[in-house]
């Protein structure tokens, strides 16, 4: 988890919920994720969200993308949380 989230400085997990948001905001990656899959630019998502920076949507996309790859998983999540942008939390 430490070399995860050393990566990923913008990402912070609520355990309470399981979801991975972005630090200091409560969008989660999974929101990003979906607008971007849907077809939203960077631009388009900062449009969305203005509190947002591209570092923040460009980090919240490099963590969808590394959880998906498997190449790592932080023990929370590999204890019983599973990210998935397609079920609705």
């Amino acid at each position: 988890m430490k070399g995860l989230m050393g990566t990923f400085s913008r990402i912070t997990f609520h355990t309470s919920r399981r979801k991975a948001y972005i630090r200091g905001v409560q969008i989660t990656v999974d929101a990003i994720f979906r607008l971007h899959s849907r077809g939203y630019s960077r631009e388009d998502i900062l449009r969305e969200y203005p509190c947002l920076d591209i570092e923040d949507i460009e980090e919240a996309l490099s963590f969808a993308s590394y959880w998906y790859q498997g190449q790592e998983r932080p023990s929370l999540l590999t204890a019983g949380y599973v990210f998935n942008p397609n079920v609705k939390h």
